[in-house]
């Protein structure tokens, strides 16, 4: 399958470094960069606005958007903001702040935001306050919920825990597996659940692809050893692909996802990928790089 670049954002309107996270929602693309801004493209990165979050001297390290429309934008300063209508305005509110370690990943569930940190803390918040949290005593490097499960990536383990008393702020883990950050669900919906679950192998370069129903122990569907020939940073799934990418500046392409994972495309982008969302479709992917651009890639 051939694959190119289709759109690049401009010279002029790009990140002044890292671009550290993308977010595609309702025809609309985030970009969160290393420059402390977010900015918010059309689906041929025109550039619609730009938002100054945090400041030049401060990083974006996380960013979600909720169902209804509602930007959270994580900091290297440890604040966590809110911005009501990102598209129409700058206007934010400062939800959270520590002084301990800043939040480094965000997963939007429905109208729920859930947050991990550097010193091991998953942070549930509703209405902008937040309402739970648990201590899951490692770092969290990735992070995704599905009803009441939490699926987070420690050092080098996929946790999967189940909130079993949230007023009493509890879980139980029910299963841990070998696995390095990045993490998604992915594939088809099965009874309201994602299908798979993705992480890195503990190299960082592989893929290991995993049956996401704890009644079947999590059992392994694919894996792939090095995968890449250097570290994976990114990775976004949907029903029907996966794309990966990272420090060797080349996007994959992978389908067959429930089967063997057979790679379809691939596409060097010329500089280090730190993040990836799909498009509008399973052949679309947006690209975040180290060169603070943003691209859209086609396979077909």
């Amino acid at each position: 399958m051939s694959a190119r670049v289709e759109f690049i954002c401009k010279d002029e309107e790009k990140h002044k470094s890292d671009v550290a996270c993308l977010a595609f929602i309702d025809g609309h693309l985030y970009s969160g960069g290393q420059d402390g801004t977010v900015k918010i493209w059309d689906i041929d990165l025109k550039l619609k606005r730009s938002i100054n979050v945090f400041g030049a001297d401060k990083y974006v390290y996380a960013l979600c958007v909720d169902v209804m429309g509602r930007l959270y934008v994580a900091g290297s300063d440890g604040v966590l903001k809110c911005l009501p209508s990102p598209l129409s305005s700058d206007n934010s509110k400062e939800i959270y702040s520590s002084q301990e370690w800043p939040i480094q990943t965000l997963y939007c569930h429905g109208e729920s935001v859930w947050a991990g940190d550097g010193l091991g803390v998953l942070m549930l918040f509703q209405h902008n306050e937040r309402v739970h949290h648990y201590k899951m005593i490692e770092e969290i490097k990735s992070l995704a919920v599905e009803g009441d499960l939490v699926y987070t990536i420690r050092e080098s383990d996929l946790v999967v825990s189940e909130i079993v008393q949230s007023d009493r702020n509890l879980y139980k883990v029910k299963q841990v597996i070998p696995g390095k950050s990045p993490m998604k669900l992915f594939g088809p919906w099965i009874n309201a659940k994602r299908s798979l679950v993705v992480t890195a192998t503990r190299d960082g370069k592989g893929l290991n692809v995993l049956n996401n129903c704890p009644h079947r122990e999590f059992v392994k569907v694919w894996h792939k050893d090095n995968a890449h020939d250097l570290i994976i940073n990114a990775m976004s799934g949907n029903e029907k692909t996966l794309f990966t990418a990272g420090y060797d500046g080349i996007v994959k392409m992978w389908t067959d996802i429930m089967d063997t994972g057979k790679l379809s495309g691939e596409l060097n982008i010329g500089s280090c990928v730190n993040s990836l969302c799909h498009g509008p479709n399973d052949h679309t992917v947006f690209v975040g790089t180290s060169d603070g651009k943003v691209r859209k890639a086609l396979f077909a």
